[in-house]
């Protein structure tokens, strides 16, 4: 998990002061993720489970291989022999709307990950094969890659307008999950996953970005980590318990509409937070 938000704060540390964009980065994450999806099938029924760990080893050996490639990034060194005054650790839990943007994408991303742990369960419950399931996780991450390039092009670096567009992609995701809870077949549940792109890519990408303008240069790979821990680490934890609950207990349907209202209650977190934020504008 670390090497997400390591991986970004490298990125953003590596490409500040050039032309390059972070979302033609990242793209490379969602191909991969995609390719990974729709092949892991026929790998595995050639080479068979058990030989697993040969692909393991050889892709982690070549990863910490090209680790060595990877450019330092000295933007976060610049910044602090820049003059000013030095920035303590825990001012980042006192800057209130980056606390308040972690909780409420907490809120947020928790039906993000149980939809992630329990769709499988959900699309083998509806009759679907275990094929339909990586063509499900295909069709949520490959169509990333324009939402990326899209984002790089259009979006406006400003915290305001990145709340607004959290607010925007929370009812988003109050319509992917309410879609979820109505749907009837697997097939129904691939195009839905559609929607993945424009809910989990732009709230990725904002979130990265909103954290490195909220947090100090010098501690953005912290920003990152802790941004990381509530969108992957501890709403992974509660989705696992409060999704397995939900799931044995009232079945899938019921669990995404109560995943639609969590989005229902990030939708007014943001709104509230980009309207305090204007009018905080306003007033200086």
């Amino acid at each position: 998990m670390p090497l997400f938000s390591q991986s970004n704060s490298l990125i953003l540390n590596a490409i500040e002061g050039t032309s390059h964009k972070f979302g033609a980065f990242r793209l490379w994450g969602s191909l991969g993720w995609a390719l990974l999806a729709v092949a892991s099938g026929p790998v595995i029924g050639v080479m068979g489970i058990e030989r697993l760990w040969i692909v393991y080893s050889i892709m982690m050996l070549l990863a910490i291989g090209l680790a060595f490639t990877l450019p330092a990034g000295g933007a976060p060194a610049a910044a602090s022999q820049s003059g000013k005054a030095p920035v303590s650790r825990s001012s980042m839990l006192r800057n209130w709307p980056f606390v308040l943007f972690l909780i409420i994408g907490l809120v947020l991303s928790i039906p993000n990950s149980i939809n992630t742990t329990f769709v499988g369960l959900y699309i083998a419950e509806l009759g679907g094969k275990t094929s339909i399931i990586g063509w499900s996780a295909f069709f949520s991450s490959i169509f990333e890659i324009p939402v990326f390039l899209l984002l790089d092009r259009y979006l406006r670096k400003n915290v305001r307008v990145m709340m607004l567009c959290l607010a925007v992609i929370s009812v988003l995701y109050a319509l992917r999950w309410s879609l979820m809870a109505v749907a009837e077949s697997p097939m129904h549940i691939i195009f839905i996953q559609a929607l993945h792109c424009l809910t989990f890519g732009g709230f990725y990408y904002i979130g990265t970005q909103l954290t490195a303008l909220l947090v100090p240069a010098e501690f953005r790979a912290s920003g990152q980590a802790w941004y990381a821990l509530t969108w992957g680490g501890l709403s992974g934890i509660v989705a696992g318990f409060l999704g397995g609950w939900m799931f044995d207990r009232f079945g899938p349907q019921p669990m995404y509409a109560a995943s639609g209202i969590m989005a229902l209650a990030g939708v007014l977190g943001f709104a509230l937070l980009y309207r305090f934020l204007r009018e905080k504008a306003t007033v200086k």
